[in-house]
């Protein structure tokens, strides 16, 4: 099946209500300089294209699913540290664009394996400054997005696998082992304030996890939930 989707979505604005988001120090903040305009961020918007192939192969034991996107975001609302709390503001532009792939397949009775592979390329299409005390920093501004920075806890690369086999022990007892796993690559963890040698930045890991059940089958022929480890 092929197939092509365009959505819009909306997140509405509002305000930051706290002496804070007026990007000042607590004990510099003037009441008598500040107005309910200042703590104010606008609805985001997103304009976002999917097209993709969904497939089932090998006699329905295997499916393969591709697919790219790409979003374009209005107003991004960026939520970020100001090293008291965390405020809400704008940035006109915010591209998100890239691919997926899932595989499953069922090569034998009682064994399941499955992947995926997703690259994700987002990133900031405006450049934004929000304290004009910082703006003579230039490209060291802390308090700055730039156009072409990529997006904070976004990795370029996430892959997934999962492997799963059941099998019959005695009677109607089943044994199930389940062994999964994700690969991240680094990304930065920070839009605002990022050290400038990365080193708040995180590498790239690999999480595993694995359980193995033993469990009396259902009526409907699927083992009942048991004991895991």
């Amino acid at each position: 099946m092929l197939y092509g989707s365009y959505s819009r979505g909306y997140k509405a604005g509002g305000y930051n209500l706290d002496r804070q988001a007026f990007c000042m120090r607590p004990d510099t903040t003037s009441a008598a300089s500040l107005n309910i305009e200042q703590t104010h961020f606008d609805p985001e918007l997103t304009d976002a294209y999917e097209i993709g192939l969904k497939s089932t192969l090998f006699d329905g034991t295997t499916t393969l699913n591709l697919s790219a996107f790409y979003q374009q975001i209005h107003d991004y609302q960026l939520n970020a540290f100001n090293g008291f709390n965390f405020i809400t503001r704008n940035v006109p532009e915010l591209i998100s664009q890239g691919a997926e792939l899932e595989l499953a397949t069922h090569p034998i009775e009682g064994l399941t394996i499955s992947g995926g592979l997703t690259y994700t390329d987002a990133y900031f299409d405006s450049e934004v400054r929000f304290n004009p005390l910082t703006v003579g920093l230039g490209a060291a501004d802390p308090n700055a997005v730039f156009e072409g920075q990529p997006l904070a806890l976004s990795p370029e690369w996430t892959a997934t696998t999962a492997i799963a086999y059941e099998m019959p022990l005695s009677g109607d007892i089943r044994a199930l082992f389940y062994l999964d796993g994700r690969w991240n690559s680094e990304y930065r963890t920070q839009t605002l304030g990022r050290d400038p040698l990365g080193r708040t930045d995180n590498e790239a890991f690999a999480i595993f996890n694995g359980a193995s059940a033993s469990a009396p089958r259902t009526s409907a022929g699927r083992s009942s939930s048991g004991a895991a480890t």
